[in-house]
Parts: structure tokens; C-alpha cells; sequence
């Protein structure tokens, strides 16, 4: 990201720990986290620094959803 543009987003995803912010030029940045504590103050910056609309949050799966992927059919062959 140059130092051009401005942050217009960031899409944050807690179970991988990552974050991909978004410019006002079109530019992505992506950002993974090693450890909570790294996690935890990138997000601390993005929730002090930015507004509630500018901040998504990629969906974690529900208990349903992985019951479903255990529910497969075997196959007979």
C-alpha cells in the first residue's frame, strides 16, 4: 500500500487470525498474525482507528455447518 491512499476496510478473520485491509486506491494488504498477542493489538489498532462500518468479519462456521460436512455419503466401491 503506498502511502498514497487511505485504509477504506478491513476484513477480519479470528479463527485464521488474519486480516486483509482494503485502500481507497483499490490496493490489498494481507496480514497474518503468528500469535493472540500480535492478533489482538492489530485489532486493537483497527478498532480504535477506524469506524464500525469500515470493519467486516469473515463468517465462522457453526457446529451445524461442520455436522453437515460429516454427513457425507460413502460411496460403495
Amino acid at each position: 500500500m503506498s502511502l498514497d491512499g487511505f485504509v477504506d476496510g478491513v476484513l477480519i478473520n479470528i479463527c485464521s487470525r488474519t486480516f486483509i485491509i482494503y485502500s481507497d486506491t483499490g490496493e490489498e494488504r494481507y496480514i497474518e498474525c503468528d500469535t493472540i498477542e500480535e492478533f489482538m493489538g492489530v485489532l486493537k489498532v483497527c478498532t480504535d482507528k477506524l469506524d464500525e462500518d469500515q470493519i467486516y468479519y469473515s463468517d465462522i462456521p457453526s457446529s451445524e455447518d461442520k455436522r453437515k460436512r460429516r454427513k457425507r455419503k460413502k460411496s460403495n466401491g
